[in-house]
């Protein structure tokens, strides 16, 4: 039997798995970073650590759970595809709600980092929840679905400090770990009540060799560098983390006290709701990449920002999904990928092959005696553009990157110009010109003009004027 063949179905209670390990690991990454704004306090004020040596064992002690859970992922992941990833979700929950439980009855700074490193050695209760999600979506849901665990992964992860600095101090630092294990607890039991698993036969999973695959992933140029900087950049944001209490501590005088931490606590989630209200300039523009790995060869969902060149240097050959062609017949199973995906208020027409752009510029000229008219193109073409009253060229620039971080702000300046008509210069769909003519041709519903389309408009003015006003 395939895993796969009743996903989505009433038997699998998607929705509820949804929704229930939604709840479940929002509070499980809460629980992880709980513990950062008083840390360095519980080790001096709990655990008789010096003043001198606490910011070195507050790095150590924090780090460890994360360092430990990292080689221990691979172990899991492999475990889990014999045995189901339910079991995982429960052993991890229990698993760390008894090390949680644990970090409360420790005596010395020794203690402490031996649970937080057996905290991580049992870890893997997010990755088994949100491989337990993707196995049971349908699969028109599984954009949407997974988008809405990460929400719980970051929000948890974000306001888990803000959390731990008040819990801690209202109900002492001690009682901060019961009450995070009390939480975990809770959630594991929910798996046990309410989450179901895809059902898997013995020996149905395939072997994972996971040195071999370790060492194939390490002699790919590529994927090293994206790990590399991506390591480089946790290490920055990571590396302040164990060291933010105590400069609160210093910025207040030198005090240690529920302030302090609940200070801590405030500035350690304010970083990353920052970034939710304003994360800054967008580098890319179009969304992110979607892929389903569910079958064997790769399949792309959604076009974005990670192009299908990339995925093939790494992945092997990769599919495009048939619907991205745009077949009545078949549903995007993708999140942006239904209906008129980043359209204007105004009609929008696509102008593609090379012989229709040479008309545009006559086109765009006669379209704008009857509305207000809008041309989205590059350099070139805008130079060849005839200015003419009620005509707004809107230049992108010179290459299709730059094209991709600014295709949703031109059509939103569209809106904002209130034209009745917009005409798009297409671009090859090479690289991340595959995302940008994926968005394009939505925004345009599909609409596309060819060379005869634009000859026989000029040609006939009657004919021009009921086009451009309908």
């Amino acid at each position: 039997m395939n895993i796969f063949e009743d996903r989505g179905g009433g038997k699998l209670h998607w929705k509820l798995n949804l929704y229930v390990l939604w709840v479940c690991v929002f509070f499980t990454c809460a629980s992880y970073t709980m513990c950062v704004p008083f840390l360095p306090v519980y080790l001096l004020q709990h655990l008789g650590v010096a003043q001198a040596d606490v910011n070195s064992w507050t790095g150590l002690i924090y780090s460890v759970t994360f360092f430990t859970a990292a080689i221990m992922a691979p172990y899991w992941g492999a475990h889990a595809d014999r045995i189901g990833q339910r079991l995982m979700a429960i052993r991890a929950g229990f698993g760390l709600a008894v090390t949680y439980a644990l970090m409360g009855m420790c005596q010395s700074p020794e203690q402490l980092f031996g649970v937080r490193l057996l905290a991580g050695l049992v870890s893997g209760f997010v990755p088994a929840s949100l491989s337990l999600v993707s196995s049971t979506l349908p699969a028109v849901k599984m954009g949407w679905g997974m988008g809405l665990m990460q929400t719980a992964v970051a929000s948890g992860s974000i306001l888990g400090p803000m959390l731990g600095g008040y819990v801690s101090a209202w109900f002492g630092m001690r009682m901060s770990f019961y009450i995070a294990a009390g939480a975990l607890f809770i959630a594991t039991i929910m798996v046990i009540a309410f989450v179901r698993d895809v059902e898997h036969e013995k020996g149905e999973g395939k072997v994972i060799h996971i040195w071999a695959d370790l060492k194939a992933s390490l002699q790919n140029k590529g994927l090293l560098f994206v790990m590399s900087m991506f390591f480089l950049v946790q290490v920055c944001v990571m590396i302040v983390q164990p060291l933010i209490t105590m400069y609160v501590s210093y910025l207040l005088g030198g005090v240690v006290n529920d302030d302090v931490v609940k200070t801590a606590g405030i500035i350690f989630s304010l970083a990353g709701i920052a970034g939710i209200i304003d994360g800054g300039a967008c580098t890319v523009g179009v969304e992110s990449t979607i892929v389903d790995t569910t079958g064997e060869v790769p399949v792309i969902l959604r076009p974005g920002g990670i192009t299908r060149e990339q995925l093939e240097e790494v992945l092997g050959r990769v599919e495009l999904d048939p619907a991205l062609a745009g077949a009545e017949t078949l549903k995007p199973r993708a999140p942006g990928m239904k209906y008129r995906h980043y359209a204007p208020k105004a009609k929008m027409y696509v102008v593609e092959d090379k012989e229709a752009l040479k008309f545009l510029p006559l086109l765009a000229k006669e379209a704008a005696k009857f509305t207000t008219a809008a041309v989205i193109c590059g350099g070139e073409a805008a130079e060849s553009m005839q200015r003419a009253q009620n005509l707004h060229i809107l230049n992108w620039g010179g290459d299709t990157t730059e094209l991709a971080v600014k295709l949703y702000r031109l059509l939103r300046r569209c809106d904002k110009l209130g034209v009745g008509i917009i005409f798009s210069e297409g671009v090859a769909e090479d690289g991340i010109g595959l995302a940008v003519m994926n968005r394009m041709r939505k925004a345009a519903g599909r609409q596309v003009l060819t060379a005869a389309d634009i000859e026989a408009l000029l040609k006939n003015s009657t004919q021009l004027k009921s086009f451009v006003l309908k």
